[in-house]
């Protein structure tokens, strides 16, 4: 048997508190079947019991140029990539883009060097400054770091994308827009998200109800709908916490909305009904999705990203009501519930209601075959294998 190349695997990994942190310690196990992996993190152990035996290196190691293979992951977190620009730069890679905006982690990254307008004028001329100054009248938030509709219009991943051996994507939407942004210097291949099938799913939908119950004294015949997730204007939380609210000033069937993650931007809304975890580890956010009847995983404006808690509800058979766009458009119609980014919070109160009939039984099955066949994680592994001798082999 030939031996395995080496692969260095480039990640945050949990305790950071990035859904990519999930999707990595999944991927890894696929990779180990097809590569000798050793990880890098920005100064820490993962704390995943299956990665415990990985050969851990940081980024001040004299050994990265010695591995065949590297992959960044990137995605548009500072806190989480920052670390990554100055790797790939010394030692080009292969990317995972899980994020086709990249402006706050570059954003970031140019506020570190110094003038961060000048060399935004530089990159695109007076119109990013005019819309700099229109996006601060509009919010009266004088931060670039704070502005999701900067983030939309100014992806800010050319500096990232250039320096890929090859790019990975989640979506042909995104690798659409890649390649017109880099032609074709560099290849750009879609490979789906990768995702557990979890077992035991009656267990986890007892335990997560027991929790709701004892944090939020929910009936464990409750109605729940559910957000995964970070909470943020981008996710929509107050149009689907508006519409719940409104939905149960007009209904005796009363309906609980359960944010299960951490963000502040909807508390407002929260009462009896409209509910918060904060941050939670997987053994309670597994759970509490499953103790969910359906999931809400709407964004707008859209940066181009994938959604793990989206699939990790498909995997349990969720009902879930996503926002017609970009990947969540390539869903196929019948695994997913499908709305218009400028939904109607009338609208949203209606489907919302809709998604707890018995009609949408077969959505929930569907979703669950979708995550089945396709996000496997050793047979992605495979791919992303064929990709990187194919593309290394032409350099």
């Amino acid at each position: 048997m030939d031996k395995k190349k080496t692969l260095l695997y480039v990640s945050p990994f949990w305790p950071k508190q990035s859904g990519i942190s999930e999707y990595s310690s999944h991927l890894v196990q696929g990779l180990s079947t097809e590569f000798d992996v050793t990880l890098l993190t920005d100064g820490y152990h993962p704390i995943t019991p299956w990665l415990s035996d990985y050969p851990v290196l940081y980024p001040d190691s004299n050994k990265i140029a010695s591995f065949d293979y590297i992959i960044y992951n990137f995605g548009n977190c500072p806190d989480y990539h920052y670390f990554m620009l100055d790797l790939l730069d010394k030692h080009p890679g292969y990317v995972i883009l899980h994020d086709f905006s990249l402006y706050y982690l570059m954003t970031y990254a140019l506020e570190q060097k110094g003038d961060v307008l000048s060399d935004f004028y530089a990159r695109y001329g007076k119109q990013i400054i005019a819309d700099i100054k229109y996006d601060f009248r509009k919010t009266c938030r004088p931060f670039l770091l704070a502005s999701s509709f900067m983030s939309a219009k100014y992806p800010l991943n050319e500096d990232v994308l250039f320096k890929a051996k090859g790019i990975f994507t989640h979506s042909e939407y995104t690798k659409q827009n890649v390649q017109k942004i880099v032609g074709d210097k560099i290849q750009v291949k879609s490979i789906y998200h990768v995702e557990n099938i979890l077992e035991n799913l009656t267990d986890l939908k007892k335990s997560g109800r027991e929790l709701m119950r004892k944090k939020f004294n929910i009936p464990t015949d409750a109605r729940i709908i559910g957000a995964a997730g970070f909470i943020a204007e981008t996710k929509q939380n107050l149009i689907t916490a508006r519409a719940v609210k409104h939905y149960n000033e007009t209904h005796t069937d009363k309906l609980y909305y359960c944010m299960i993650g951490a963000g502040d931007v909807a508390d407002k809304y929260i009462d009896k009904y409209i509910l918060k975890t904060g941050f939670v580890d997987n053994d309670e956010f597994f759970p509490y999705i499953a103790a969910c009847d359906v999931i809400a995983n709407l964004r707008w404006p859209y940066g181009g990203e994938t959604s793990g808690p989206l699939l990790q509800s498909m995997a349990m058979g969720k009902p879930c009501i996503v926002t017609d766009v970009g990947y969540f458009s390539e869903i196929p119609d019948t695994a997913v519930i499908k709305v218009p980014h400028d939904i109607t919070e009338a609208d949203l109160e209606t489907i919302i209601g809709k998604a707890f009939s018995s009609d949408a039984l077969p959505i929930g099955q569907a979703a669950y075959n979708y995550v089945a066949d396709n996000c496997n994680a050793y047979t992605i592994a495979k791919l992303i294998r064929a990709f990187m001798e194919d593309t290394s082999a032409r350099h």
